[in-house]
């Protein structure tokens, strides 16, 4: 699912890119050994949230760099095998009737077959990649509580 919801949500507000511990990091991204930026993959926000690394994030943007990202999802392994099977099934039956063809030396077999076997890298880099659902509770207090809580932690922001 990917309708236009924010890609990188952070945790808490960003510091500006003149900030102390900012400039601290931009030498690492100028050096080349700024630490991943960790992200976890809330699949309710349709979004990655920051867990570690606000700062890092605004030095590497600062750099013009993009950040090295290490993002964490949940899966489910057998849905994963599931889709894996079948993209292996529906390989074997297309690549079967063209490595016939490339054995009698059909004029577009090879590049056909080549086509095949890049589909299924494809297929399989997807399904690896693919993320499962993010697990939730409702909070107690309904909006109300959540209004106390966001409140508390970011009283800047406009809420209803």
């Amino acid at each position: 699912m990917d309708n236009g919801a924010w890609r990188v949500l952070p945790l808490r507000p960003l510091s500006g890119p003149n900030a102390g511990r900012v400039k601290s990091y931009r030498k690492q991204v100028e050096a080349g050994v700024l630490a991943p930026i960790l992200l976890w993959w809330i699949s309710g926000l349709d979004c990655y949230v920051i867990l570690d690394g606000h700062d890092r994030l605004v030095a590497a943007l600062a750099e013009d760099t993009e950040p090295p990202l290490l993002a964490l999802s949940s899966v489910n392994a057998e849905q994963i095998a599931r889709d894996t099977e079948t993209a292996l099934n529906n390989y074997s039956a297309s690549a079967e009737a063209i490595e016939r063809q490339v054995a009698r030396h059909t004029p577009g077999a090879a590049e056909a077959l080549a086509g095949v076997n890049r589909r299924l890298a494809e297929n399989l880099r997807t399904i690896e990649t693919r993320y499962g659902a993010t697990r939730a509770w409702p909070l107690r207090g309904g909006t109300a509580g959540w209004n106390v809580l966001a409140a508390a932690q970011a009283p800047t922001w406009d809420l209803p």
